[in-house]
């Protein structure tokens, strides 16, 4: 759990708050943001750790392999955190909320200005939060993977379900106890997923950080060698560099990437741009 709250810490104190980037560029725990909701004032931002490019990914913190067995992808869904609540007034971080699932499931509120943190026994019933139940569902880990009502089938065995209501009512308990709405602010901004689009169209303009295009206009199909035994042409390199800033600024999935480039180019994304940039948003080239 300590690498975890590094992890967490290194987030915040990072110029891209939540870019999912530490100091030497690599990801250290993938999460992805589910909402918002306000709770004493407060801006509450609830988030999902991911097993999907985390357990699989050889950058992540938390890799175990390319392929993890059945056995492995549930011994990580049960183990691995899986929600947790960044707190904010206004955009400022006040606070970060962990919930935890190993040794038990609790809540770690944390500082953090001095990494120090506080637990909670929460009164939630159930073996794997719905995020994760979700997750295992949908991305079809096991062939006979189903939800019915409070309960997974995951591999032939059942698993009880913690409500994301429920977490979430248990999160705004501590909050409200634990008085945040008067803690003082740590000075660290979060940019909502509309700034990061804005800054990511404005970038992807002629001359923009992110205008890999304009520098290879008239030679887009040339071939260069991304590394030794791999080649690819211009136009595939630029499309991935795209996608792996998309990812560093912070975006929230492969999905919104690909729409923010479709609004930055006024048309759909082709099945080549998809590729490429969906290659560069998860790293492929860097695994």
């Amino acid at each position: 759990m300590k690498n975890l709250l590094v992890a967490l810490i290194v987030l915040c104190s990072s110029a891209t708050l939540f870019a999912q980037t530490d100091d030497n560029n690599n990801p250290i725990f993938n999460s992805v943001t589910m909402g918002t909701d306000t709770v004493d004032g407060l801006t509450v931002m609830y988030n999902y750790y991911t097993l999907k490019n985390n357990i699989d990914n050889k950058n992540s913190s938390v890799y175990i392999d390319d392929k993890p067995s059945l056995a492995e992808t549930i011994d990580a869904a049960q183990t691995l955190p899986s929600d947790f609540f960044v707190i904010m007034r206004g955009q400022e971080v006040v606070s970060l909320l962990l919930l935890t699932a190993s040794p038990k499931i609790e809540f770690m509120l944390m500082d953090v200005k001095t990494g120090e943190s506080k637990n909670f026994l929460p009164a939630l019933q159930g073996t794997l939060t719905q995020n994760r139940a979700n997750e295992l569902l949908i991305e079809k880990y096991a062939a006979n993977t189903k939800i019915n009502g409070d309960r997974l089938t995951f591999n032939n065995a059942q698993f009880k379900i913690i409500t994301t209501a429920d977490i979430k009512k248990a999160a705004a308990i501590i909050i409200k106890n634990e008085k945040l709405k008067d803690a003082t602010g740590t000075g660290i901004q979060v940019l909502s997923q509309m700034q990061i689009k804005e800054n990511i169209i404005k970038e992807s303009a002629k001359g923009g950080k992110l205008d890999f295009f304009t520098p290879i206009i008239g030679i887009e199909n040339k071939g260069v060698q991304i590394k030794p035994g791999i080649f690819d042409t211009n136009m595939g390199v630029a499309l991935y560099k795209w996608g792996r800033a998309a990812f560093d600024a912070g975006v929230n999935t492969v999905d919104d990437a690909l729409a923010i480039y479709a609004e930055t180019k006024g048309r759909p994304v082709s099945k080549k741009e998809t590729l490429y940039i969906k290659m560069g948003f998860e790293k492929t080239l860097e695994k």
